[in-house]
């Protein structure tokens, strides 16, 4: 019987029942796997051999083929660098190790529309591989209201260009420049802006204020209601927290909003900070008290009720633990993967463009990684040696139980070495997953029918929200 956590299961257990989790093929069974069944596993790929996760050199024309085939999901402009606020766990305000600061920059009309005519220009060669892929603009910063005329002119000049694509805006906005004249041009240009708000007005406060020290609160629940009266739909809303959030609070407020919906909630980057040294003991204590209030409020009022798919509690623990109440099992007997281990994604999947034209693997990662220019495009050279070395930086992860279910990529890993490994961030993220993985467990175990009905009619009636927004 296989017992305890081995190289190739993890036992876990909720209150009332034990389970094994097998990381290669995310699959879970009951607690009384003997040998025998567990060479059937390995016999039907549920679990892989050393050979499975083996990195081999890959070559630009691997790169090129799966960026076309899969990537080119959206083209994020940072259209300023510059922000009216300064929120104190903001990645740009000199809080991580990497990450640029604030600045004075903005992106030029020249620089966005070669970024654009690039990005278009690969969806043009990349059709055949993947026909149906839909392009995704978003606007992001800073605060990229502040160069909202450059905004203006690419939503213009795509939809005089490239009329011929159903193209998706977004815009990531902290809501305080929402003026009446902004909110129409977003609603008759179908933009879709997401929101920055963290809660009620002592918890949004606490962190997101203006230079002055003064919290935004006010002005930007203000606008809130104003897209609200305009669009007769409610705005979307992003929310972060940390150990001095009352998750109460956030969802006392949310549940009892109809001008917004928040359809994320995430705790403030752990990773190549020092943020998290200014809370004490009883911080941390009195945060987890919190969690265990909202905890009882889920599975007394939430799980179970399908007036409450939007829920605050909803999106705190049943988003955390989607991948497990969502899974995809892995029963493939070769990785087809470039990228062997953990969750990392292909430079490229994604483009961000920074306002000097440097293009970027994502908005999220510092500045050091340039995968090329929207004059001479992507670098696939660069990239597939980005690649190779991140391959080669993950090779201790092979003999890792977590190896296939990581979820951990290159915005984790960076340093001024490239890219490194750290055990004992490694270590946070298995008692992390862990933590989810057993409470996905739990909630499948009350109402299993609920959990899959509950995140299938959430995103259901989202995308009808976009759709009526067209």
């Amino acid at each position: 019987m296989c017992k305890g956590m081995c190289n190739r299961c993890i036992n876990f257990k909720t209150e009332n029942n034990s389970y094994l989790y097998f990381p290669d093929s995310k699959t879970v069974f009951s607690n009384n796997i003997d040998e025998e069944r567990k060479q059937f596993f390995e016999k039907y790929s549920l679990i892989k051999d050393e050979k499975f996760f083996e990195s081999t050199v890959v070559t630009e024309e691997d790169i090129k083929e799966q960026i076309y085939s899969v990537g080119l999901t959206e083209l994020i402009l940072d259209v300023t660098t510059q922000c009216n606020l300064r929120c104190r766990y903001c990645i740009f305000g000199g809080n991580y190790n990497y990450s640029r600061a604030h600045s004075d920059n903005y992106m030029s009309t020249e620089t966005a529309q070669k970024a654009i005519d690039m990005y278009y220009g690969y969806f043009k060669e990349a059709a055949d591989y993947n026909p149906y892929r839909i392009p995704v603009i978003a606007f992001y910063g800073g605060e990229p209201l502040l160069n909202f005329e450059l905004v203006k002119f690419c939503v213009n000049y795509i939809a005089d260009r490239y009329k011929e694509y159903d193209t998706y805006f977004t815009i990531t906005t902290n809501g305080t420049l929402l003026t009446e004249d902004k909110i129409r041009f977003l609603i008759e240009n179908n933009i879709h802006p997401i929101i920055s708000l963290d809660g009620p007005k002592e918890e949004h406060d606490r962190n997101r204020i203006f230079p002055n020290g003064e919290g935004t609160f006010d002005v930007v629940y203000r606008n809130i209601t104003k897209y609200y009266e305009l669009r007769k739909e409610p705005a979307i809303c992003i929310s972060v927290f940390d150990l001095k959030t009352d998750l109460m609070n956030l969802a006392n407020f949310f549940d009892n909003e109809d001008r917004l919906i928040c359809i994320n909630s995430v705790p403030v980057k752990s990773a190549n900070t020092d943020y998290y040294s200014q809370f004490t003991k009883e911080d941390g204590e009195r945060f987890l008290e919190s969690e265990q209030k909202l905890e009882h409020y889920f599975f007394s009022e939430v799980i179970g009720n399908r007036e409450k798919m939007f829920s605050f509690a909803n999106r705190y623990f049943v988003d955390r633990c989607l991948p497990f109440i969502n899974n995809r099992v892995d029963v493939n007997p070769e990785n087809l993967r470039l990228i062997k281990m953990t969750g990392a994604c292909i430079p490229g999947n994604k483009i961000s463009v920074s306002v000097d034209g440097s293009l970027h693997m994502c908005e999220k990662i510092s500045r050091q990684f340039p995968i090329g220019n929207v004059t001479e495009g992507l670098n696939f050279t660069k990239i597939c040696d980005m690649v190779n070395d991140y391959n080669a930086a993950t090779k201790s992860c092979k003999s890792c139980s977590f190896r296939n279910s990581c979820s951990n990529c290159e915005v984790i890993l960076e340093n001024e070495e490239c890219f490194k490994v750290n055990p004992e961030f490694c270590e946070k993220y298995k008692i992390s997953f862990i933590k989810d993985l057993e409470f996905a467990y739990k909630i499948l175990e009350k109402d299993p029918l609920w959990s899959h009905e509950s995140v299938s009619q959430y995103y259901k009636e989202l995308q009808e929200m976009v759709v009526r927004f067209q």
